[in-house]
């Protein structure tokens, strides 16, 4: 009877087991249920179930304390074949407040000191991963624009980078570092296991409003803000469902139509 219970409860695990891990930030613990619900929409994706460990508020350096933390959620699915990885932004935005009044804007030691400790960390957590997992496809991309306009979130984006007085113009160019700088790094170091999609421009681009006609995906309008229409009063997440939705529609058309 013992045996009979404990080969139950191990078929139960392995048949509810993930095949899209995601990890890292709020961007994932918010987000997941919605990336589930697109997936489900399209033939090729509908059976793939997700599994998400991301929590919200975590950078770089929590998810290398200790460095097989991220393996070790993997190895909790025995049909783990994605990973969808998002992290940086509070790498970002924990540092460059305080290093920023220090070194204002354009100097360029706070951003380029934080796109380092990213990168390293994220070697120390792949690293045990594609050791165990040589054919897992890690994907990441760099957030999209976010919306620091009025309220609060002009305050925080004013906190963000001093010298950048909270302008678009300014604090754009700099945030999408994560995607072209440190998403590109370890692309360069994990190839083709690594996909580093890139879906900047998609909020503007679904802009319920219409006012960004030249914008498309990949090539966001750096001098304007995502519309606030679609990115929550906290400044930096797509509104649930449609903010959210707008993004994984897109990420399905990127990648995940072609697997």
């Amino acid at each position: 009877m013992l045996f009979n219970f404990v080969l139950f409860a191990a078929i139960w695990r392995l048949s509810f087991s993930a095949q899209v891990i995601v990890a890292g930030d709020s961007w994932g613990s918010e987000g997941h249920e919605y990336l589930q619900d697109v997936l489900k929409e399209h033939a090729n994706t509908k059976d793939l179930v997700v599994k998400s460990y991301a929590v919200g508020g975590t950078t770089t350096a929590d998810w290398v304390k200790p460095p097989n933390k991220l393996v070790d959620d993997i190895n909790k699915n025995s049909d783990a074949e994605y990973l969808w990885l998002t992290l940086g932004g509070n790498d970002a935005a924990q540092y460059l407040p305080d290093c920023t009044k220090k070194h204002p804007y354009p100097d360029e030691t706070c951003i380029n000191y934080i796109l380092n400790v990213m990168i390293n960390n994220t070697i120390i957590m792949l690293d045990p991963v594609f050791k165990q997992h040589p054919n897992l496809q890690v994907i990441q991309f760099g957030y999209d624009i976010l919306n620091f306009q009025k309220g609060i979130c002009s305050g925080v984006g004013r906190d963000l980078i001093h010298g950048c007085d909270d302008k678009a113009s300014c604090i754009n160019p700099e945030f999408i570092k994560i995607q072209y700088t440190y998403i590109g790094a370890i692309k360069e170091k994990y190839g083709k296991n690594y996909n580093n999609i890139n879906l900047l421009g998609t909020l503007q681009m679904d802009d319920p409003k219409n006012r960004f006609p030249n914008v498309t995906v990949t090539h966001p309008d750096l001098n304007e803000w995502s519309p606030s229409e679609l990115i929550q009063g906290n400044c930096i997440h797509p509104t649930r469902p449609e903010g959210f939705t707008d993004i994984f529609n897109e990420m399905y058309q990127v990648y995940w139509k072609n697997v």
